[in-house]
C-alpha cells in the first residue's frame, strides 16, 4: 500500500533516485505507525466492474440488477459481466429477461470480441443467444439496449438445442423435412432445421422452400454460421424462394419459421438458377405470346422474367408493348453492357406497357417481367419500328385540327409528334400557331433538307406554342409535338400572317400617340403568375430530373 501512496505523488517514479524512493517509504511508514495507524500491510482496493465477472454455469439462474455502480459502456448503458467456462465444444442457450428495461445480450470470447449480439429474440424486450462454443472461457454482457436503464433482470445459461446440421443437400435433389418441438431454436423466434452445403466452385443457385403448414423463412449462412442473405418469398404462390451466386465453401441451409409456434412438413430443394441470358432474337414488326412462370429466370434475382435479343443494324425509332391479363406488365431494356436503357411498366393500370425510343446500332435483352408478387400469366409482347408518316399539307392562311396519339413518330426524347408541309411561292412573314388543351405544345419548323429552321415551346398564350418570323419561298416541314415524352391529345394548327401593327392615333397639337396596348387577355395577375410558373414548371422539370434534387417540390 505504501509503494502504492508512493508512486502516486507526481513524477515520483521519474523524479526520484532509487536511496530517495527508499526514504520515502520509510518516512510514510514511520508517519503511519506515529498516527496510530495501522502496520504497513496492502489493503483490498475496490473492484472494478469493468474487469471482474461474476461466474456462472450451465442449467445456473442468476437475478441481478443494472444500477450506475455497474460498469458504464461506450454508449452509456450499465453492463453486468458473467464468465462462462467450457470444457467442451457445447450448443448453448442465454436468456436474459427484464421488466423493467430492454435488455440487450452480448457474448465474447476470452480477448473481448463479440461473438453474439441480440436485442429482442427472447420475445418482448427480452433477448436470447443461441450459439454452438468450442471448449474455452467466455464473457457474457447482460445489459440494456439504451443509456442509463436501469433494474432487475434474470439470466439464465442451459444447454441449447442441438443446431447440426440434419444432412448434405445435393443440387438438384429435393429434401423433407419437419419442424418439430425438439428443433433447433432460432435466434430471432421460431423452430429451425439446418442442412449443410458445400460447393467446389462458384454457383449461381435457386434455393425453394415450400410448405403448406407453415410461413417459410429461407436463410444462407456462411462457413462461420453469420447469416448471408434470407428471403420469405419470391416463389410460386407465396412460397420462399432466393437465386444467389455463392461462392465455392461449405455453407448452411436454415430453415425456419417467424413464430415459435410453428410447426409442419417443408420441401427443400438447392438447384443451379436458370439463365436469365437474352434468348431468341427477336424480329421487328413481329408480336410473339409467351407465359411467365415458376420456372423462368429471377430478374435482377427478385421477379420471374423471359428475355429476348434484340438486334439493331442502324439507328431506328422502335415501339416496344407488352401486354398482359394476369399480371402488371414491366418491360425492360438493357443494352449489351448490361445497363437499363429503357423501362415501361402499366401507366394507365390497363394491361399495358410500352416503351418508346430511339435505338442505336447494336445489340439488346429485353426482359418480360411484372410488377406484382408471384407473377404468373400469358402476354403478348411486340417490337416494331416506328415510321414516320409522310407530311400532309398545310396551306398559308389555312387551319388544321390533328391528334398526337401512340402511333405517331418520335421526337427525340420520346414526344410523339405529326408533320405537317407548308409550301411558299413568295417571301412571306408568316405566324405558326400550335395551341391544345389537352398537353404542353412544342413547334419545330425545319427547312426542306431537313435542318431545323426554329423551334418554340411557349411562344402563344399559356402553354401554346407560336413562331413568327419571315420565310423565303420554298417547302417547310412543320413538326407539330409535346413538350414532354408520351403527352396525347388533340390540338390546332394554324399558318397565317401575323396581325397587323396598331395605328397610332391622330393628337390635336400635331404629334402622334399610340393607342393603349391591348390587354392580351382577361386573367388577373394572380393568373397571370401561375400561368407563367407552369410554363417554367414544364419546361424546367426534365432537367431538373436528372440534375436537381432527388425531390421535387412541384
Amino acid at each position: 500500500m505504501l509503494a502504492r501512496a508512493a508512486s502516486a505523488i507526481q513524477g515520483y517514479l521519474t523524479q526520484f533516485p532509487a536511496r530517495s524512493r527508499f526514504l520515502v517509504c520509510s518516512m510514510l511508514c514511520l508517519a503511519t505507525v506515529a498516527c496510530g495507524g495501522d502496520s504497513p500491510t496492502d489493503v483490498e482496493e475496490p473492484e472494478n466492474p469493468c474487469t471482474t465477472a461474476v461466474a456462472i454455469s450451465i442449467g445456473e439462474t442468476i437475478n441481478g440488477s443494472l444500477n450506475s455502480s455497474d460498469c458504464v459502456q461506450a454508449d452509456g448503458a450499465y453492463g453486468d459481466r458473467f464468465s462462462l467456462s467450457l470444457s467442451s465444444r457445447t450448443d448453448l442457450r442465454i436468456d436474459l429477461t427484464s421488466n423493467t428495461f430492454d435488455a440487450f445480450l452480448e457474448l465474447r470470447d476470452n480477448f473481448g470480441n463479440v461473438i453474439a449480439a441480440n436485442d429482442d429474440a427472447g420475445g418482448s424486450l427480452n433477448s436470447r443467444i443461441i450459439q454452438r462454443l468450442e471448449a474455452g472461457s467466455y464473457i457474457i454482457l447482460a445489459r440494456s439496449l439504451g443509456p442509463g436503464q436501469s433494474g432487475s433482470y434474470v439470466l439464465s445459461v442451459s444447454l441449447g438445442p442441438d443446431c447440426s446440421p440434419l444432412g448434405d443437400l445435393t443440387l438438384g435433389v429435393t429434401v423433407t423435412g419437419t419442424l418439430a418441438a425438439d428443433d433447433c431454436l432460432f435466434e430471432f423466434g421460431g423452430l429451425m432445421d439446418n442442412w449443410s452445403l458445400s460447393l467446389t466452385s462458384t454457383q449461381k443457385l435457386r434455393i425453394d422452400l415450400k410448405s403448406s403448414d407453415f410461413d417459410e423463412i429461407l436463410l444462407v449462412r456462411d462457413p462461420q454460421g453469420f447469416i448471408f442473405t434470407g428471403a420469405d418469398w419470391g416463389g410460386p404462390t407465396g412460397h420462399a424462394r432466393l437465386e444467389i451466386e455463392l461462392p465455392a465453401g461449405d455453407w448452411t441451409i436454415s430453415v425456419t419459421a417467424p413464430v415459435e409456434t410453428a410447426r409442419g412438413t417443408y420441401n427443400l430443394t438447392a438447384d443451379v438458377a436458370p439463365p436469365c441470358t437474352p434468348g431468341t432474337d427477336f424480329v421487328l414488326g413481329t408480336t410473339v405470346s409467351g407465359e411467365l412462370t415458376a420456372s423462368d429466370c429471377l430478374f435482377d434475382g427478385f421477379t420471374p422474367a423471359d428475355s429476348f435479343a434484340v438486334n439493331i443494324t442502324q439507328e431506328i425509332p422502335v415501339r416496344i408493348h407488352l401486354k398482359s391479363a394476369d399480371f402488371t406488365p414491366l418491360v425492360i431494356l438493357r443494352d449489351q453492357n448490361g445497363i437499363d436503357v429503357g423501362y415501361g411498366f402499366d401507366q394507365m393500370q390497363d394491361g399495358n406497357a410500352f416503351i418508346r425510343m430511339s435505338l442505336g446500332q447494336g445489340s439488346y435483352a429485353l426482359f418480360v417481367a411484372a410488377a406484382s408478387f408471384h407473377p404468373q400469366g400469358s402476354y403478348q409482347l411486340t417490337v416494331s419500328e416506328i415510321v414516320c408518316a409522310v407530311p400532309q399539307a398545310i396551306a398559308f392562311g389555312e387551319t388544321v385540327n390533328g391528334t398526337l396519339d401512340a402511333n405517331d413518330c418520335l421526337r427525340t426524347g420520346g414526344a410523339f409528334q405529326e408533320s405537317w408541309e407548308l409550301v411558299l411561292a413568295n417571301d412571306t412573314t408568316a405566324r405558326i400557331d400550335l395551341e391544345s388543351a389537352a398537353f404542353d405544345a412544342f413547334l419545330v419548323l425545319k427547312d426542306s433538307q431537313g435542318n431545323v429552321v426554329t423551334s418554340d415551346d411557349d411562344g402563344g398564350t399559356g402553354l401554346n406554342s407560336r413562331i413568327e418570323r419571315t420565310l423565303a419561298a420554298g417547302t417547310y416541314e412543320i413538326v407539330a409535338s409535346s413538350f414532354g415524352a408520351d403527352q396525347t391529345g388533340a390540338y390546332q394548327l394554324t399558318v397565317d400572317a401575323p396581325p397587323p401593327p396598331m395605328p397610332t392615333a391622330a393628337r390635336t397639337d400635331g404629334k402622334s400617340e399610340m393607342r393603349p396596348k391591348a390587354t392580351p387577355d382577361s386573367e388577373s395577375a394572380s393568373e397571370r403568375l401561375a400561368r407563367i410558373r407552369t410554363g417554367y414548371v414544364g419546361r424546367a422539370r426534365p432537367w431538373l430530373l436528372v440534375h436537381g434534387p432527388k425531390e421535387l417540390p412541384f
